[in-house]
Order: C-alpha cells, then structure tokens, then sequence
C-alpha cells in the first residue's frame, strides 16, 4: 500500500500561514511555495521538512519570506535570539534580509498547534553562486562586515545562542558519524566498518592535537558565528555582488575566526551539487578563490599574527566535521574515508602554506 500522499510537506499549511500573516496585518496575500530566498526553484522532492517556508505577496505588490523555525531549535529564547540576531545586523547596515515585526513590536509569531515563524523582507533578482570571482571575494568582505558588526551586538545585547568550541563540537559529529553506522553494520561490509573506525579514530586524535596547538598559539576569542557558512548561504546580485547573507539557524557563540575558516574551505576547497547544499567533491584548496575570499574578508576586518597562526588548524577542524556531515547525509560513500583522511591533512597544511606565504 502506497502511503498517502502529504499535502503539506515541507509546506507551511494554510490555516498556519493565515493566522501567522494575520499578527503582521497582511489578510489578503499570495503565495509562492516552491520558491527558496534567492529565486530558486524547489523541486518538490526537496522541499524542505525541518523548516517549512512560504513567499509572500501582499495586495501592494510587496514580497516576504515566512519561514518556521526549525525543530531542533529547542526554546523560544533561542529562537527570538536568532531572529533578534538578524534584526539587529540589519539595523547596522549588514546586509542581511530585514525582519518584519507584529503588530505589536513582535520579532516572532505562534500559529497552529506548534509552529513558531518569522517574517523577512524578500531579495528579489537574487543569483545563485557559480564561482566568480566577484561573488568570492564580495562573500568574504561580508563576513568580515559581518564579524565586526557582529562583535558589538555580542557585547550589548543579551542573546541566548549556544556556546560551541569548535573543536568539541566536531567530535561531537565524529559521534554521530560513528552512531549511525552502528546501527547499519549488519547491511556494511567488514571493510566498511573498518574504513569508517578508521576515519574516526584519526580524525578524533588530529583535532585533540590542534585543539592543544590552538591553545598554545593563540587565546580565543569568543563573538557570534553565523554558524553555516557556505555559498549557498548568500545571495548574489546579477553584477557578483553580496545583496544578503541568509539563515541564521546555526548561529552561535564560538571563536570568532570560525566563520572564516569554514567560508575558506567551502569557498576554495568544496563544489556542491548543482542548485544544492549537498557536497559533491571536496578537494585540494584553490590557491586564487582562497586568495579572493581572505583579502575580501581583510577588507574589514584585519587579522592578527596570532589569528592566521590558528587559522589552518580549524580549517583542518572544519574540514573533519564537514567531510563527517558528508558521510552521514550519504553525500559520499564510505570507501571514500580514507580519501578524506588525505585531504583533511593537507587542508590544513595547505592553508598554513598560502597564509605564512602571503600574509
């Protein structure tokens, strides 16, 4: 028997939508569902279910995205800091997608038995990226407007967001990596299994190793990360430059080069499938995109001495949780582990050479 077919998957349902738009005075509307932030398609088969959505028109003409906050966002104080978050860097000039307030003065709004949303301004004539080098280093000068202006939101305003070490947080994957093939050993061979033990236990060694290295090098210092930061996370104008960074989800406090290391791998060391968030490949750092996206990113915000001297070792870091989060959603298969192993290493050996070279 078939199963039925879910009318309302990855959609935010009508009664939902009508009762959320209502807090903001929108009554009478459009809606568009199977479009992302930047233009985009969603082909139904992956529409998104973690976090249902809508674009909206009013009967002025004017477009908003409604978005659900996604369920392993646990608490409302953590939800409105999110959101709080983005409301603030829009009110200092980021550009990032302008929230909309209720009625009355809300940042958030509850609908239905269990739905809490938001409302932004829409990005209209957003381009997707395809690696120019415009669009790279216009994305690091954003972060790097980011991490400034973030800094000071950090220090005068009481967000609840998560406290995260990057180093804890990524073997905190290598768990999760482990779990799931665990529980799937009975369908994996005992080469997989191996493969899979393998990649962890090294992986698990390297980052108590540069974690100490980091340590010793440098003290950290802790402001807001966006948490995600990848490409497919900004929203580019037909002429390469950023017109917004996007979804805050994962925002957090950790250690403020954070951000960057992941925007230098994922910008210089990682293709995505096409109008996709899924890994296709990763491989060896790309001497210009990672060129173009620090001195962007430099424009800024200024690293110390001591910053690019830890620099390559959460590179590295990130690299391990990012290649772990590949295995686990199935981006790669298993008997890719070992590959990955090289290239972790020489991630970080890399970015050590471009940086002490250059900079």
């Amino acid at each position: 028997m078939l199963k039925p077919l879910e009318l309302s998957r990855g959609l935010i349902p009508e009664d939902v939508l009508s009762q959320a738009l209502e807090q903001y005075g929108i009554m009478e509307y459009t809606t568009y569902p199977y479009l992302n932030m930047n233009g985009t398609v969603v082909p139904i088969n992956r529409v998104s279910e973690t976090s249902r959505k809508a674009l909206v028109e009013d009967r002025e003409g004017n477009l908003y995205f409604l978005k659900e906050i996604p369920w392993y966002i646990r608490s409302i104080e953590h939800a409105v800091s999110i959101i709080q978050l983005q409301h603030e860097l829009a009110l200092k000039a980021v550009r990032v997608p302008a929230v909309q307030l209720t009625r009355s003065k809300e940042l958030i709004v509850h609908a239905g038995n269990q739905s809490t949303l938001y409302l932004q301004s829409y990005i209209p004539n957003g381009s997707m990226y395809n690696a120019q080098p415009q669009q790279i280093r216009a994305a690091g000068a954003v972060l790097g407007e980011f991490r400034t202006k973030a800094a000071s939101v950090y220090a005068s305003q009481g967000l609840k967001l998560p406290e995260q070490s990057p180093y804890a947080s990524t073997k905190d994957v290598l768990v999760l990596l482990l779990k799931k093939y665990m529980q799937k050993r009975n369908e994996m061979s005992k080469e997989e299994q191996k493969d899979v033990q393998h990649f962890v236990q090294v992986c698990k060694k390297l980052v108590d190793e540069w974690s100490v290295q980091h340590t010793d090098r440098a003290e950290a210092v802790t402001s807001i990360a966006h948490g995600d930061l990848n490409p497919m996370n900004f929203i580019f104008s037909s002429d390469g430059s950023v017109s917004a960074l996007i979804d805050f989800d994962n925002a957090c406090f950790t250690d403020s080069l954070v951000d960057l290391a992941e925007g230098l791998l994922t910008f210089s060391g990682i293709t995505y499938r096409t109008g996709s968030s899924r890994f296709e490949a990763v491989h060896e750092l790309e001497p210009q995109p990672f060129q173009q996206f620090f001195e962007g990113y430099q424009e800024h915000h200024s690293l110390l001495a001591e910053e690019i001297a830890v620099l390559p070792l959460l590179m590295g870091t990130t690299c391990i949780r990012l290649a772990s989060l590949g295995l686990i959603r199935g981006d790669w298969p298993v008997s890719s582990a070992s590959m990955h192993i090289d290239n972790i290493r020489n991630v970080m050996k890399t970015s050590q050479v471009y940086l002490s070279e250059n900079y």
